[in-house]
């Protein structure tokens, strides 16, 4: 979701600015711990290019699917795909997590969305079922605001993942706005670079958090 729209959500001033109030809200909101919320939202926010990007862009070209996607593409393959979002998703999401064949169109149907990327008619369903939601019937609602963020904090995620924001210093919730977005710089430090794509990912984190 764009930031002002989650701050509205909240109750909050809309200014788009991402600040301690805005924070302590949030995790009020979706009944984070203080780490657990810093985490979260510093990576949902890298993930979504600042809560703008809400479904996977496919548009690649042809030395992109290469690089990216070399292997569903033998020979010179990926020239007839360029460019072609749709084409492509069902090519190299087909016959995996639970889509169907590349025919079916399940790979586009179900591709990336929400902030943090649900892919694949298995996760779709999984976190519909958690949510309450008909996912595979409504599948453009992850590309909503409400939908890409109540997805990035479904229950369903896997464990695997969710460690990428487990607490790793405390920080208590009765501590002062900035005693509390201290505690919550210290965590995002604290996380493994192996856990991160780069070091921009790292910066983009830590001006969130």
């Amino acid at each position: 979701m764009s930031l002002k729209s989650l701050q509205t959500k909240l109750g909050l001033t809309a200014d788009g600015a991402f600040g301690p109030g805005t924070m302590k809200a949030a995790m009020t909101h979706y009944k984070f711990t203080p780490e657990r919320a810093a985490h979260f939202f510093a990576q949902t926010s890298h993930e979504s290019g600042g809560f703008t990007i809400f479904t996977e862009n496919l548009n690649y070209s042809a030395q992109g699917l290469q690089n990216i996607f070399g292997k569903y593409f033998p020979g010179t393959l990926e020239e007839s795909y360029a460019r072609q979002p749709e084409k492509i998703a069902n090519r190299v999401y087909a016959s995996r997590m639970g889509n169907g064949d590349e025919h079916s169109g399940d790979g586009f149907r179900f591709r990336g969305r929400g902030l943090i990327q649900l892919t694949g008619k298995n996760n779709y369903t999984a976190c519909g079922d958690a949510l309450g939601k008909d996912l595979v019937t409504d599948s453009d609602y992850l590309a909503t605001p409400e939908g890409a963020a109540r997805s990035a904090a479904c229950p369903c995620r896997s464990r695997r993942a969710s460690r990428r924001w487990l607490p790793v210093v405390h920080a208590d919730d009765s501590q002062s706005g900035q005693a509390w977005w201290g505690a919550a710089h210290r965590s995002c430090d604290a996380v493994p670079a192996a856990v991160l794509d780069s070091g921009e990912a790292h910066r983009e984190r830590r001006g969130v958090c």
